[in-house]
């Protein structure tokens, strides 16, 4: 049982407002008297903020985020969108990034239930066939019978939540079919996991566009990076120029990814699109400064955020026996084209 701040107090020999002071504005106290505090808040297990009041009442109005990557843009306008949605609903969150590690996802999934978070909405580091990592389904199956649960971007095969996702096949049909139209076939494709199901529609995509353009697929330029990081896309692009035929195109489906091709290309004095045609994930407005327009599939991601938020109250203000089975929302893509898709060599007549 955790205790309180009158607890606290009288373990140390102090008041409630010193205890206050030494949590909140530290450099009021001194240094013996906060170390002392210190030590039995650590022993006692207490826990000074809004979420453990709440727990008195067993309620919160807080929800959990937890996200693979707070670095990417991508999360960040889906966090926007969960937030907007929310606080409008007078709920706050609480924010996890794992790093796209298992072990820093399970500790957030517990530490979250641990507080009695309202709900939960997550992109989680194991969407798909790491079947060996147990715990985390485990706990995501149980927890869902008190505590709702929303996935974004990455659809977990475990079990069935509620969840938004894109339309990451026609994602695929859409970058692909648009530079073989541009007069290319040596089409590049850089991707994250491969056991991602994003990742596996999206190369689906792009091998029905090969298909129903009477093509076939190249393996060669067919890579999977480990992690959605720039360096990643960086190497990767390394590889594709060091092919003894290398390619005349690329997609790259990932904002990370793409921006590791375009630092790469630069790097090596490849030009886009003269020399390297290019079509990204996700915007690409941080190259127009540089004067480099790179074409994109734009999703909307914010509305994402916003959809994951509004699929979550609806759990919350809905009784269980109430409530559909599954609830999936597939959001559309776009392709937006700048330019970077053109051909270098000799366009295509037929």
């Amino acid at each position: 049982m955790r205790a309180n701040l009158e607890d606290i107090a009288q373990a140390c020999g102090v008041s409630t407002a010193t205890v206050s002071r030494a949590i909140n504005n530290p450099g009021m106290v001194k240094p013996e008297t906060r170390d002392l505090i210190k030590k039995y808040i650590i022993q006692y297990n207490y826990v000074p903020n809004a979420i453990a009041r709440s727990l008195s009442r067993k309620e919160t109005k807080t929800v959990g985020v937890v996200i693979p990557d707070i670095l990417n843009p991508f999360f960040g306008s889906v966090i926007r969108g969960i937030s907007t949605v929310l606080r409008e609903n007078d709920y706050n969150i609480v924010l996890y990034d794992t790093e796209e590690t298992r072990k820093y996802e399970f500790e957030a999934l517990t530490t979250m239930l641990e507080e009695r978070v309202r709900g939960i909405i997550i992109t989680t580091s194991l969407d798909e066939e790491k079947s060996e990592d147990i715990m985390i389904p485990q706990l995501l199956q149980r927890s869902q019978q008190n505590t709702p649960i929303v996935f974004i971007d990455r659809e977990p095969v475990y079990s069935r939540f509620d969840g938004v996702y894109f339309d990451n096949i026609n994602a695929g049909i859409q970058a692909t079919d648009c530079l073989i139209k541009a007069g290319h076939q040596k089409i590049a494709l850089i991707l994250g996991p491969a056991f991602s199901r994003a990742n596996k529609e999206r190369y689906m995509g792009y091998c029905t566009a090969f298909t129903k353009n009477g093509l076939t697929v190249n393996q060669d330029y067919i890579f999977h990076a480990d992690r959605y990081t720039t360096q990643n896309g960086y190497d990767i692009t390394e590889k594709l120029l060091a092919l003894p035929e290398r390619p005349t195109a690329i997609f790259a489906g990932s904002n990370s990814l793409a921006t590791g091709c375009v630092t790469c290309l630069i790097s090596n004095k490849i030009n886009i699109p003269q020399d390297m045609a290019l079509i990204g994930f996700d915007d690409t407005k941080n190259f127009d400064p540089f004067g480099l327009h790179i074409s994109y599939i734009e999703r909307s991601v914010r509305q994402m955020g916003e959809q994951a938020a509004k699929l979550l109250l609806h759990q919350l203000n809905t009784p269980k026996d109430k409530q559909a089975i599954q609830k999936r929302i597939i959001l559309p893509s776009k392709l937006i084209l700048k330019g970077s898709e053109s051909y270098s060599g000799q366009i295509r007549l037929n």
